[in-house]
């Protein structure tokens, strides 16, 4: 029995024994005769039923919004098994314990691929919404069916008690998120509830919910009310009836709300920005009461005077969210660690909220000072198996073009025990299931991203964290000793700002290009074959498997492990630190030092984040670390730009051929101007085209050795 359901079977018993209750209590709290019992038990029992009505709402009030789930279903539990298709592998399950389903149909199936479905109204299987969307298991519907008929497929709770209320305005609610696999082909279904059975459909004559056409893309949250329900044992029945493909359910939840609850999610803001800049205070806030919330105040404070927004007018109604940005900044001029408290307070004035312990969240804000360069590490999920993957070998060679002041670091991951280049410890560690994907400095919210279909567009995700600031400078000295083949790397970080206690770490990876082999295990597929899927820079010229395929970019060894050396670091640093730690590395016999690079990385341990990174050949003993945009001294001005001329200033340090260019982001060239050979301090103008559409774009500055690059915007 759940705690939340004693507790509502204990209230009901008390209120019907309470003669028998109230006078244990008295004599023990109050040792009284049997005279004096029989001529104060009035004036004793009005005082206790208070004190037990107090009592009890406040603990059972308690305990619903903390444990209340009778149903909490999220389907991670379900035993997955991999279910081998024509033309794939899904990993399928059944229904939870306690839980059925059944088709109410004979239509056939449309594929036989989706065969997993025969016999089964609803699976479980592994899903994710997006490439970058982490996987998940949810409970899946077919309604793809060859005679073209809607499907009728039923999935049926568990018993379940609907709990009774304690207060008349409090609510017991029934949740779920529902959506349609394909964007084109919304599904329809119902929510029916049942206090009987759920074997007979028949029993299920309420209609709780109905919706013609779920939407794809975006998980959809719904929401029933089951307090009419309150003190029965019910079943809820999901109900598909459609002609689509599939409808997918998850994260099925019941939930008690009493009074005003506000949850303070989530905290967007930067964790490291540049010191005199305008920082966002900006979150994520849920109401888990059962009342709209119409007007809050939001509070942030680092300890000086409180900053205090006062937004009205809200109406944000019961497990809605809202997303907020206060309208004061936090700014500093001093590079440090600061913390700061985000509040949210005055709920519809004066309520009061029944949950007070999640309406703050403290967070730290690092600001810095001298923003070192960032360089941008983007980890690709491939295969020499994977036909798509081609396109992520145009993609990095776009990149080792566009950016040459190497400040963007590529490794490509082998995956799966076919490919001769996969390390399993690398595989484990980036976690992506689809191919070609990638992750951009290992940031959550960065995490498996596909690359695009014009794989040129991966620049996109290269600028959008090349300019954020980071805290920490990375350069390394790598020696080799051919005898030993020795590689003693120097990990070196120089602060920029202030740390207490964060867990930070090195991590080394060793990367290696023009691998390749005489088996067929080195030929890499290629789906472009033929042009089928349209052109892809000269792959839909080659076969269908390229043999000996050249492969570049490869990660072969994991140094300190994926996640970095643990102490590798101290946790506790002050603006203008240095750190550094030497890994040795015993290279192997099938890894060509003439080849291969050393990328070096500081990792924050807490969330995975590489905060900067370095690569640099084995073979040179100073490497290329400090070839950075700095080197030149690049400006350009007024940026952004309100059209007409930018001025551009630099230093040519030797005599060379120069020129200037603006291409977009996806890599298309604007405009162009030749310098011819020039040295020295350079100052000019550049015209920006009249036809530029308002935006962000790219200023490079080339000459026969190097190219240099500036982030510029456009607003016309």
């Amino acid at each position: 029995m759940s705690v939340s359901t004693f507790i509502g079977q204990k209230l009901v018993y008390d209120s019907h024994h309470k003669h028998e209750i109230l006078p244990f209590f008295i004599n023990v709290f109050f040792p009284l005769s049997a005279e004096n019992f029989v001529t104060k038990c009035c004036f004793f029992t009005k005082i206790l039923k208070k004190m037990f009505r107090i009592l009890f709402t406040t603990v059972f009030v308690f305990i619903c919004k903390s444990a209340f789930a009778q149903i909490n279903e999220n389907f991670s539990n379900v035993d997955i098994e991999p279910f081998n298709t024509t033309v794939t592998t899904v990993n399928v399950g059944g229904m939870p314990t306690g839980w059925t389903e059944h088709p109410y149909h004979n239509n056939p199936l449309h594929l036989p691929f989706l065969g997993y479905n025969l016999d089964h109204g609803w699976i479980t299987k592994e899903f994710y919404l997006t490439p970058s969307s982490p996987l998940d298991t949810v409970a899946s519907s077919l309604s793809f069916y060859l005679n073209g008929e809607a499907a009728n497929n039923w999935m049926f709770t568990k018993q379940f008690l609907v709990p009774e209320k304690v207060n008349s305005s409090d609510k017991i609610h029934f949740n779920w998120y529902g959506l349609s696999e394909s964007q084109w082909d919304p599904e329809s279904y119902e929510v029916r509830i049942s206090t009987t059975n759920n074997t007979d459909t028949s029993a299920f004559s309420t209609k709780l919910f109905s919706i013609n056409g779920e939407p794809g893309e975006v998980w959809q949250f719904h929401s029933v009310d089951l307090t009419p329900y309150e003190g029965q044992q019910v079943y809820i029945a999901f109900v598909h009836k459609s002609v689509g493909f599939f409808l997918l359910i998850d994260d099925i939840q019941t939930v008690y709300t009493s009074g005003t609850d506000v949850n303070l999610m989530d905290i967007t803001t930067k964790r490291y920005e540049k010191t005199d800049t305008d920082i966002a205070i900006a979150g994520t806030l849920k109401n888990e009461g059962n009342e709209n919330v119409n007007s809050l105040t939001i509070e942030w404070n680092d300890g000086g005077t409180p900053n205090e927004m006062v937004l009205s007018g809200l109406n944000i109604a019961p497990f809605q969210t809202y997303t907020f940005t206060h309208t004061i900044p936090f700014i500093k001029t001093v590079a440090d660690e600061y913390n700061v408290d985000v509040i949210v307070k005055n709920i519809n004035t004066t309520a009061t909220d029944v949950n007070p312990s999640n309406n703050t969240k403290p967070i730290k804000i690092s600001t810095i000072k001298n923003n070192p360069v960032r360089k941008v590490l983007i980890e690709e999920a491939t295969g020499t198996w994977c036909g798509y993957c081609p396109r992520g070998i145009v993609a990095f060679e776009h990149m080792d073009t566009l950016v040459k002041d190497h400040t963007f670091i590529g490794i490509a991951v082998h995956t799966q025990g076919n490919d001769p280049m996969t390390v399993p410890e690398y595989e484990n560690g980036i976690n992506n299931a689809g191919h070609p994907t990638c992750n951009v400095d290992r940031l959550p919210e960065m995490h498996e991203l596909d690359i695009p279909s014009n794989p040129f567009l991966i620049s996109n995700y290269y600028y959008d964290r090349q300019f954020v600031a980071t805290p920490v400078y990375v350069t390394q000295n790598i020696s080799y000793d051919n005898t030993t083949r020795n590689v003693s790397i120097e990990a070196n970080a120089e602060f920029r700002t202030k740390f207490s206690n964060e867990d930070l770490r090195f991590a080394s990876i060793i990367v290696e290009d023009s691998l390749t082999g005489e088996e067929h295990i080195w030929d890499q597929a290629n789906s472009y074959s033929g042009g089928q899927l349209g052109p892809m820079f000269g792959y839909e010229n080659l076969p269908g498997s390229i043999p000996g395929a050249v492969h570049d970019h490869v990660g072969r060894v994991l140094i300190g492990g994926f996640h970095g050396l643990d102490e590798s670091l101290p946790n506790t640093v002050g603006n203008g630190a240095n750190a550094s730690h030497t890994f040795n590395y015993i290279l192997p016999s099938n890894i060509n030092p003439n080849n291969a690079q050393v990328v070096t990385l500081v990792i924050y341990a807490k969330t995975g984040e590489v905060l900067n990174a370095t690569k640099d050949p084995i073979l040179t003993m100073v490497g290329v670390s400090d070839l950075v945009k700095e080197d030149i001294n690049f400006e350009v001005y007024p940026n952004p730009s309100f059209g007409g001329n930018v001025n551009i200033s630099f230093y040519a340090p030797n005599l060379d051929n120069y020129g200037v260019q603006i291409y977009s982001l996806a890599g298309k060239l604007i405009a162009e101007k030749e310098l011819g050979k020039i040295e020295g301090q350079q100052n000019l103008q550049f015209e920006i085209p009249s036809n530029i559409e308002d935006g962000a774009y790219l200023l490079m500055i080339n000459n026969s050795k190097s190219s240099y690059a500036k982030n510029i915007f456009v607003s016309k």
